[in-house]
């Protein structure tokens, strides 16, 4: 078994790696023989489409925070189709916590007033944003709780329940951290890196995500950069 770099690991990159650190002239398809025997001895762990972990166990997903708003947006609006998310599901994983949070819910544009509607009659103590822009947020002072309502993206509609899953969550986090003025570029990172440590994620996931997201910054240059991804 080869050395890691790194807690993640494209099966291409792994080859290279392979043929580096042991001078091996193996073809990519016989080394498929090696990731077989890895796997099934535990020496490495499959994380989707192609890529490898040393990490053993998968990423949980903490969902406590989102439980009362999730109950109450499934019964206000039962055929409603939706996925949301929180910075405070990431609060084991900042450096210096903020006192103010930020859920994200995804709806149909069609669906997006009536819900803002709802919330703000619902949680009166929180700022609820519809899809803001830059130029609704020049004056924009954000409260302790805050919900910012957001289309529905093709992906979040394929999802088995309403949670956002974590890799897609790092990706927004990184788009909204900029948007939202959330954190910084560092402070992003520590998340990023501490929860890709605290339990295997998908890079394929991710990766899928920013294509369709077709954003760049310097966040998602650091995403990138942690999965050793050229630009």
């Amino acid at each position: 078994m080869i050395v890691l770099h790194s807690h993640y690991c494209h099966r291409s990159a792994l080859y290279r790696e392979y043929k580096r650190q042991t001078g091996s002239t193996l073809s990519e398809k016989s080394f498929n023989r090696y990731l077989v025997r890895w796997l099934k001895e535990g020496e490495i762990y499959s994380a989707g489409r192609n890529w490898y972990s040393d990490l053993q166990d998968e990423f949980k997903l903490f969902t406590r925070p989102l439980t009362e708003l999730n109950d109450f947006l499934a019964e206000a609006f039962p055929l409603l189709e939706f996925v949301c998310w929180s910075t405070k599901q990431l609060t084991n994983f900042y450096h210096n916590l903020p006192g103010k949070f930020y859920t994200f819910i995804y709806v149909s544009r069609y669906s997006m007033r009536e819900v803002a509607e709802h919330l703000h009659k619902k949680y009166p103590e929180s700022s609820v944003l519809l899809n803001p822009g830059k130029n609704d947020l020049l004056n924009f002072s954000p409260r302790n709780s805050n919900i910012v309502i957001r289309p529905l993206i093709y992906d979040d509609s394929q999802s088995a329940d309403s949670f956002l899953q974590i890799e897609n969550i790092l990706v927004d986090l990184a788009i909204e951290a900029e948007a939202l003025s959330l954190m910084d570029e560092t402070e992003y990172s520590c998340i990023l890196n501490d929860a890709a440590v605290s339990g295997r994620i998908k890079p394929g996931v991710i990766l899928r995500r920013l294509a369709r997201r077709k954003v760049k910054s310097g966040y998602i240059d650091a995403l990138l950069k942690y999965f050793q991804v050229e630009q």
